[in-house]
């Protein structure tokens, strides 16, 4: 049976998408702005809600390697953000991590904290021995929250991302499981 998961901060909650999120989702992945640096395409809201239903979709999966989930800020019902780990080779216990935030919470630390938070519960819940991230060059806020979170840059991807029909290198960006943590059992 799959259990919903809920994580709390000190100022965010990250907490499973639902169906009442729409307008939230939409507000982050509808923006071109906000996805400028990811590889996915902007969606109008029938866009987003297929979108959305396929993070539904995969949160009941079983045995479940995707944790898409919402970002809250503490005090709010509506998310301000998004934010993944997908159990990306089960054999080898490595995730990757990434984050979208709507522009008008940027430059709060809630990204930072999330991130942070999802790193604790892909070494302490999923086992994961390596969690990766990567970012485009041109995106130094989110290298700066991978930073602080303890990821170290390995280097350059080129040419790694179709973005709006544009190849863009990518900084690759890793921790590894802290020594005593489940993953290195």
């Amino acid at each position: 049976m799959v259990y919903p998961v809920v994580i709390e901060g000190e100022r965010v909650v990250l907490r499973e998408w639902v169906d009442d999120d729409l307008a939230a989702f939409l507000e982050t992945m509808g923006d071109d702005e906000v996805l400028r640096h990811v590889p996915l395409a902007v969606v109008d809201e029938a866009g987003a809600a297929r979108r959305l239903d396929q993070v539904l979709d995969r949160a009941v999966t079983e045995p479940r390697s995707t944790y898409n989930l919402a970002i809250v800020a503490r005090g709010h019902d509506a998310p301000c953000g998004t934010i993944s780990l997908i159990l990306e080779s089960p054999e080898h216990h490595r995730c990757e991590i990434g984050f979208a935030l709507a522009k008008r919470v940027w430059g709060r630390g809630y990204a930072t904290e999330a991130v942070g938070l999802m790193l604790h519960f892909g070494f302490d819940h999923m086992a994961a021995r390596r969690i990766w991230a990567v970012c485009t060059p041109e995106n130094p806020a989110s290298a700066a929250v991978l930073a602080r979170n303890g990821l170290r840059h390995e280097g350059t991807l080129r040419s790694d991302l179709l973005i709006d029909g544009r190849w863009r290198d990518s900084e690759m960006w890793a921790v590894l499981s802290p020594p005593g943590d489940p993953a290195d059992r």
